[in-house]
């Protein structure tokens, strides 16, 4: 069992099979379950005379259960041993959902997955070195460790990425028992947030994927304390186009909230429009743009449907198209105003001119 509050890990074995003739490696096989799904496993170790002798357990571990299967090796330290231990590890899954019930998301999530690297323990710290995460298209790889902050245990880490899908990974969370996304063994929000220790982790992303537009050089620094979630501030490219935005959270509401509030210089506000599923029949450049969403939810999906839009531009120049491309109206534009309510459809409002006589279009 873990820490205080967190679920057992619950295990059973129906056959074990250890050997080990004179001066060879110990080895063995079981069969048996892990939190309810079938498992299978073979392990190594090391020669009784030199593990007693150098009080260090070398081991190989394959672990296969369901559709997943992880292999680790690396050397254990024994009580008294004055040697830190290292594991290597490599997990793989045809399917996320087989690991639903270790990563809380949905049993029907299909993107395939994998995870591996090196962590080393010691009596006071560990490090994870060079791990490397893929999730359908996704890419990530992250270096960890612990330390002290302000007397109390913390992490310090770094993520970079070369590719974020975000509506390949809006899927993990959709089509849980009941329209539920998180399995019977999620935390609730709540307490989740209180348990999170203290950590500095460094993100660097080049890519992330919406649904036809893309973010580019995303940057910021998520920052916990006393399992509070400090604002973000984030930096990054929306069309090729320099903007920074502001993240707040606040996780001991019910159900949690999140707010995000995003402004540019001039931007192709036409492009975005088409990358964001606002408009396809708009072309044009704006002077500014200010875009502020505020939603509820204990997941990504559960958010955005949740969630209110409010996006502001002033000055520029807009053309609206009609069919085979033809112009129907250029505006000038002095201000412009989209937004919805929860669930609400769009709407738009536009003050300007066209062909020097001033409209307001709603």
């Amino acid at each position: 069992e873990g820490a205080a509050g967190a679920d057992p890990i619950v295990m059973s074995i129906d056959a074990l099979n250890v050997a080990s003739r004179r001066g060879d490696r110990v080895k063995g096989q079981a069969l048996g379950s892990v939190m309810g799904q079938r498992a299978k496993a073979s392990f190594r170790g090391g020669t009784l005379p030199g593990m007693w002798r150098d009080r260090v357990l070398p081991f190989e571990l394959d672990l296969a259960l369901a559709d997943a299967r992880l292999r680790a090796d690396g050397a254990l330290a024994l009580a008294g041993a004055a040697r830190d231990a290292t594991v290597r590890f490599d997990l793989r899954a045809a399917r996320v959902g087989d690991l639903a019930r270790w990563l809380g998301v949905s049993p029907q999530a299909s993107l395939p997955a994998s995870v591996r690297g090196r962590v080393r323990l010691s009596d006071e710290a560990w490090t994870l070195d060079g791990t490397a995460l893929e999730l359908g298209r996704s890419r990530l790889t992250m270096n960890a460790r612990s330390l002290l902050v302000a007397g109390r245990p913390g992490i310090a880490a770094s993520v970079r990425g070369t590719l974020i899908d975000a509506t390949e990974l809006s899927t993990l969370f959709a089509g849980g028992a009941n329209g539920r996304a998180a399995t019977s063994h999620a935390a609730p929000a709540t307490s989740a947030a209180t348990d999170w220790p203290d950590a500095d982790i460094d993100f660097q992303l080049q890519r992330v994927a919406l649904r036809r537009t893309e973010l580019e050089d995303l940057a910021f620094v998520v920052r916990t304390r006393d399992g509070r979630l400090s604002p973000l501030s984030i930096t990054g490219k929306v069309v090729k186009v320099p903007f920074t935005a502001n993240v707040e959270t606040d996780l001991r509401a019910q159900p949690p909230t999140a707010s995000l509030a995003l402004s540019t210089g001039t931007i192709d506000f036409g492009a975005l429009a088409r990358g964001l599923g606002v408009a396809d029949d708009i072309d044009g450049s704006v002077q500014s743009l200010q875009v502020d969403v505020l939603g509820r939810g204990r997941s990504p999906g559960e958010w955005l449907a949740h969630s209110g839009l409010d996006v502001r531009v002033s000055g520029g120049r807009l053309a609206v198209r009609g069919a085979a491309g033809s112009t129907l109206a250029e505006v000038r534009v002095d201000g412009a105003r989209i937004g919805a309510l929860p669930g609400e459809p769009l709407r738009a409002w536009l003050d300007g001119n066209i062909d020097r006589t001033p409209v307001s279009i709603e």
